[in-house]
């Protein structure tokens, strides 16, 4: 149970940012740096109880506490843009204007965050809770201006509030609240009807010529777009699409993610170059997220992303699935590696490791005093937790359990399949009807029905590409049949199994290959309950896949490019890849699937470029 308010008293837990660096600056003459600490109301520090962080599908309708989260957003939007606690220079630390924040300088061309680096996870810990300390500021001081009568619940709302995540892998669709370019909620003085600063962010004045570069479109938009039209307006009726086209590959990859892979290293990074044939990663599924939300607006680049709202959003999710990972996998973590990229202060080629400071962000008023992987290795540290992850009051061994069951209920309930374990009606072992229209574009129902996590044997596309070997953003497009001839319909073609989209790292002059996968998993299922195929067995797939698989790419435009040219300058390389596995039965939703190693097969892929 929460402290009661009187047990602590609410001043004591204000945020005081401001406050706290003008003490410091007035009593000492050395630089005094800003602690990064989260946000502390409605925590208690004697059982380790904290809020959570919510699931946005859920927590747009939550009145009082999404009224207040709305209402913060839109006064920390509004700041000016020279102050350094404003939206838009906490939102620029992850890339552009790439100038020093709390006095951590550096000279390189790029942010201050760690791309394709063993401690990309981690990093975003605690940029989020500066951006939820700043954040969660604000909604306090809103909640004390409502009226007496309403007064109390919105100040416990805002004792409460924590930033919220977009699980874009359980319910791919972007939250009605992020289309809609305005808002209704329930202010101090009732019900109005705002800008919704979900949106978009307007930069106030434009970037254009200041503190962005001249010449690309993408700087010099005066807010910020999502698929923009030739007139620069956001569409996010194509993301919305886009998404849906691509839920059952995002769900199957983030489930598999978080059931098979235990070494955190393969985990973190799509960087990491000895891998074997694990090619699933946080990070990259992170950037395939990026590339669609984006489609050619900021989310699409890496170094402008941060200023849209929906980064927030997505980076929170993020976190949320490296926080149920080390819940499950508590003995493995950062290990020294390599970052090819750097940042804004770290120069390319520096081995970092668990205590590689985390800059800009100080754990102390002491300059020198910085969060590392280490420090901020849980969530406690912060203030905050997600609902799946309950730790207080309960054993290490049961929280795994309590993890892994709401991660199963969550991505694969095997009470919710409904396909029989194989199709009737066949002569002979093989595939037939293979020239029916299959694909992997699932809704969510049908996934569950389908027990698309939950198949004996998972086939996967393996993808390495240069980040920065084409320059460009580009999306790779793999279908059940020929592309189709106009390349434009590519990202959602009838026969589509699924994008992934390859987006440049911000700092352009280091080589390093990505490392990515495509599941194959949804294709394969409807194909079973389609009556295509029989079997999972490799004699029946690896011909159809020989057979039917292709691909195709193209720019955020949806022209089609040279795919030759990503061989020849990316090194782009496809592979099919697959496994055994035991399934999970009713009555095991606390423990995963069980796998076997790769198998590596090149007949689907020889004599097609990049095969």
């Amino acid at each position: 149970m929460l402290l009661p308010l009187g047990a602590m008293g609410r001043p004591t837990w204000r945020p005081v940012l401001r406050i706290f660096v003008l003490i410091s600056l007035l009593s000492n003459t050395s630089f005094a740096a800003t602690p990064v600490t989260g946000f502390s109301a409605g925590v208690n520090t004697r059982t380790g109880e904290r809020p959570f962080r919510r699931n946005l599908q859920n927590f747009q309708s939550s009145g009082a506490a999404f009224d207040l989260y709305i209402q913060a957003l839109q006064k920390f939007q509004s700041d000016d843009q020279g102050d350094m606690f404003s939206y838009y220079q906490i939102s620029g630390i992850h890339g552009l204007p790439y100038k020093a924040w709390d006095g951590v300088t550096g000279s390189q061309q790029n942010g201050y965050c760690e791309h394709g680096s063993i401690i990309f996870p981690p990093w975003h810990r605690p940029y989020l809770a500066l951006f939820e300390q700043r954040l969660c500021e604000y909604a306090e001081n809103i909640a004390d201006t409502y009226p007496p009568n309403s007064r109390r619940a919105y100040q416990d709302a805002a004792d409460s509030l924590r930033i919220p995540y977009w699980d874009w892998a359980s319910n791919a669709s972007l939250p009605n609240c992020l289309v809609t370019p305005q808002i209704s909620i329930t202010t101090p003085s009732g019900r109005k009807q705002i800008d919704n600063p979900l949106y978009t962010y307007k930069f106030h004045p434009p970037e254009a010529g200041k503190d962005f570069p001249s010449g690309a479109q993408i700087y010099q938009y005066p807010d910020t777009v999502r698929s923009p039209d030739s007139k620069g307006n956001s569409q996010n009726n194509v993301v919305q699409s886009l998404m849906q086209a691509n839920a059952a590959s995002i769900q199957s990859g983030v489930y598999q993610l978080l059931t098979s892979e235990t070494n955190y290293s393969v985990f973190a990074t799509d960087s990491l170059p000895d891998r074997g044939a694990s090619y699933n990663n946080l990070e990259s599924i992170h950037n395939n997220i990026h590339g669609i939300t984006g489609n050619g607006g900021h989310m699409t680049y890496l170094e402008v992303s941060a200023f849209d709202p929906i980064f927030w959003l997505h980076h929170c999710n993020v976190d949320r699935i490296l926080a149920l990972w080390q819940v499950i996998n508590p003995n493995s973590y950062v290990q020294p590696e390599s970052n090819n990229y750097g940042t804004f202060v770290i120069n390319p080629g520096t081995v970092e490791d668990v205590n590689t400071p985390l800059y800009p962000f100080h754990a102390s008023a002491d300059a020198s005093n910085f969060w590392t992987s280490e420090t901020a290795r849980g969530t406690r540290e912060f203030g905050y937790t997600y609902p799946e992850i309950v730790d207080w009051n309960v054993d290490q061994q049961t929280l795994i359990s309590n993890v892994k069951t709401a991660v199963n209920k969550l991505y694969n309930p095997v009470s919710a399949s409904k396909r029989s374990k194989l199709p009737t009606g066949f002569v002979e072992r093989g595939f037939q009807n293979s020239s029916k229209v299959i694909n992997g574009k699932l809704d969510r129902d049908e996934f569950l029905k389908l027990g698309v996590n939950n198949l004996n044997k998972q086939y996967v596309i393996n993808i390495v590409c240069d980040r920065d070997g084409v320059n460009n953003p580009f999306g790779i497009h793999f279908f059940y049949g020929p592309a189709p001839a106009n390349a434009a319909e590519s990202s959602n073609a009838a026969n589509l199994i699924g994008t992934f989209y390859i987006i440049p790292a911000p700092f352009r002059n280091a080589s390093r290959p990505s490392y990515n996968q495509l599941p194959l998993s949804p294709l394969l299922a409807s194909g079973l309950n389609s009556n295509v195929i029989n079997s999972l067995d490799e004699d029946v797939i690896i011909p159809l896949l020989t057979a039917k698989l292709s691909w195709t790419i193209t720019d955020m435009s949806g022209n089609e490019l040279n795919i030759q040219e990503a061989v020849d300058k990316g090194g782009l390389t496809i592979t099919i890849v697959a496994r055994d596995v035991q399934p999970l039965q009713k009555g095991q939703e606390d423990t995963f699937p069980k796998y076997s190693e790769w198998t590596q097969y090149d007949e689907p892929t020889q004599g097609k470029p990049g095969g």
